[in-house]
């Protein structure tokens, strides 16, 4: 009984090596292929190899050849598809991410895009700085704030002072119209590079914006006043003093930007800010 067992393992053994040893004779056959420009036949080749058992990492190697051959003969569509099933399989082939990234990209496929560059930063973490900066720049072209924000605080775990990350949670933070959390990342890169253009200038305009929407209110409830009376002049007067308080908090960071790079539309908010803070001289220098 014993020798039977022994035997049938053995015969068991050998054919799981003879077939291993076909598989990997037909994956040579591909990669010949690949490198002849013989697409059409490395497709041929990969159908044949998707029927046989496959192990996680020939499936794919096979995956990946077949969505490089696809690409080659112009077939977009199939060379996202197997190139993503090579990226599920870890394949360890940088060009594989680089090629699935770049045509996910010319073909406006977000989804596929983001999805390749965050398994590009996880299979190669060394070359993640090069990935980071264009997954930032996807969040904001796409208007995906809260990715943007989620990613730059994950970054921020490791690095919480890094000046680039807390800018772009404000940025975040800014365009979801949570000004109270834009703020305070702004004021932290500002902490960290007091000379940061786009944090002073967003902050800047940030108090700007939120004095003049308190100046408005306050002077369109006057201005319903049918008759108003002095008391109500004074009284309107004292309500303005709030937005002032926030326009002079917006002074520092907008004149900061404005004397390093001197531009009109900044030099017309420098006006505005001026003129409600009841600073006729120093807005007349700003008078356009």
């Amino acid at each position: 009984m014993k020798k039977v067992v022994l035997v049938t393992a053995l015969v068991f053994l050998c054919k799981v090596v003879v077939l291993a040893q076909d598989v990997n004779a037909k994956i040579d056959v591909c990669k010949k292929y690949l490198m002849d420009q013989k697409y059409t036949e490395v497709i041929e080749e990969c159908q044949v190899l998707f029927e046989s058992d496959l192990d996680s990492v020939n499936s794919g190697l096979v995956y990946a050849f077949a969505g490089l051959a696809n690409k080659e003969l112009g077939n977009s569509d199939q060379a996202v598809a197997y190139l993503k099933k090579s990226i599920e399989y870890r394949v360890k082939r940088y060009d594989i991410y680089e090629t699935f990234i770049g045509l996910t990209n010319e073909k406006n496929d977000g989804e596929n895009y983001e999805f390749g560059l965050l398994q590009e930063a996880f299979a190669f973490p060394d070359l993640a700085y090069l990935v980071n900066p264009k997954l930032v720049n996807y969040y904001i072209k796409s208007k995906q704030y809260e990715k943007l924000i989620g990613f730059s605080d994950k970054m921020l775990e490791s690095n919480p002072n890094d000046v680039d990350y807390l800018y772009y949670s404000a940025y975040g933070y800014q365009h979801l119209k949570q000004s109270d959390k834009a703020e305070e990342y702004f004021l932290k890169v500002l902490n960290n590079n007091p000379d940061h253009k786009n944090a002073n200038l967003s902050l800047g305009n940030l108090y700007f914006k939120k004095a003049s929407q308190e100046y408005n209110l306050q002077k369109k409830k006057y201005e319903k006043l049918k008759s108003p009376t002095r008391v109500d002049y004074d009284h309107y007067r004292k309500s303005l003093e709030h937005s002032k308080s926030i326009y002079e908090k917006a002074l520092p960071y907008l004149l900061k930007v404005y004397n390093n790079e001197p531009n009109d539309n900044l030099k017309g908010v420098l006006y505005n800010v001026y003129s409600r803070l009841d600073k006729k001289e120093l807005a007349s220098q700003y008078k356009q």
